[in-house]
């Protein structure tokens, strides 16, 4: 379980989140007392309480010392809505911080190894409505059926990625999936059977 680097002293849990994503060249949205605001400096931080709802991260000269472990300044964010982080030199474990942000409903991973491994840390968020993997050629689908509980999931995307027939069968566990988009992914006729027997699947899409 990550428990998250501790702050430098005299600094909160949020306000130190929000300087890590901006000093590696991310952005952050943040709600501070009812005005929200994207931050993407450290000088335009906030003092005081404020809410961190939005991170989003993309690959850039800042962003190459990134590990692992670096993540773990995102845990116990308990306002964060979203998180996407694209191109970044990380896997699975990164994403181990994500159990304690309980109010996440939408997380974008692009053109990071993930494995099918990356859902044990999704699968407890009861709030998710939106998972989206991309260029993650070693996420095969498998291991989605950790995700069926979630009441709210109702869209997904998965694109050049290895999902497959196996992983079309974990997903179509999920009941109450309503979009499903797969890009260039390794599903045959037998999966896109499994994901026909969804009760409430009306927007299906499949590109090469």
């Amino acid at each position: 379980k990550a428990q998250g680097i501790a702050p430098a002293p005299g600094r909160s849990r949020w306000h130190e989140a929000a300087r890590w994503v901006v000093s590696v060249g991310g952005f952050v949205n943040v709600d501070n007392d009812g005005r929200q605001s994207r931050i993407e400096k450290v000088a335009d931080i906030p003092p005081g309480k404020f809410e961190v709802l939005d991170v989003s991260i993309d690959a850039n000269p800042q962003s190459n010392t990134i590990t692992d472990d670096d993540f773990t300044r995102l845990s116990g964010l308990k306002e964060l809505r979203s998180f996407r982080v694209a191109g970044i030199k990380v896997g699975d474990a990164a994403f181990a911080f994500l159990p304690a942000t309980p109010a996440v409903t939408s997380i974008v991973i692009a053109g990071i190894p993930v494995t099918d491994a990356v859902l044990s840390h999704v699968a407890p968020l009861a709030n998710l409505g939106d998972l989206q993997v991309q260029s993650a050629p070693q996420f095969t689908g498998a291991g989605l059926e950790k995700l069926a509980s979630l009441p709210v999931l109702k869209s997904v995307w998965f694109s050049g990625s290895g999902f497959n027939d196996e992983g079309a069968r974990a997903l179509a566990r999920a009941p109450n999936l309503e979009f499903a988009r797969f890009d260039s992914s390794k599903i045959t006729d037998d999966g896109v059977a499994a994901l026909g027997r969804m009760p409430r699947l009306t927007d299906v899409s499949f590109m090469q």
